[in-house]
């Protein structure tokens, strides 16, 4: 959105992607990982139809296939065909919350 408003972005230790071609009609990475935190500040992963949340201390995972499941009522974390998933999700979440806090107000 920043490019497209021609304002340059506020640092360079951030990932990010252009969503511009996205507005314009192109198709969206389906598997790329989103990553935010819940109310309670618990990482959470948004990747494909699946939302992973890692309540890290007790390790607990709450997984949910959102295309099936959009009301998020069935935690699938306990089932054995997802273990691949959640190992790969939590490694991502590890990568990301290990990386420094960008500064991105300049002074």
């Amino acid at each position: 959105m920043l490019e497209r408003a021609g304002i340059p972005l506020p640092c360079t230790d951030m990932e990010s992607v252009n969503l511009a071609p996205v507005l314009a009609g192109s198709n969206a990475a389906e598997d790329r990982a989103v990553f935010c935190g819940t109310m309670e500040g618990t990482p959470m992963l948004r990747r494909g139809v699946f939302k992973h949340i890692w309540h890290s201390i007790a390790d607990v995972h709450i997984l949910y296939n959102l295309e099936q499941d959009p009301a998020e009522t069935q935690n699938l974390a306990e089932d054995p065909g997802y273990r691949t998933l959640l190992r790969e999700n939590v490694a991502e979440l590890r990568r990301v919350l290990a990386r420094p806090v960008p500064n991105i107000w300049h002074s």
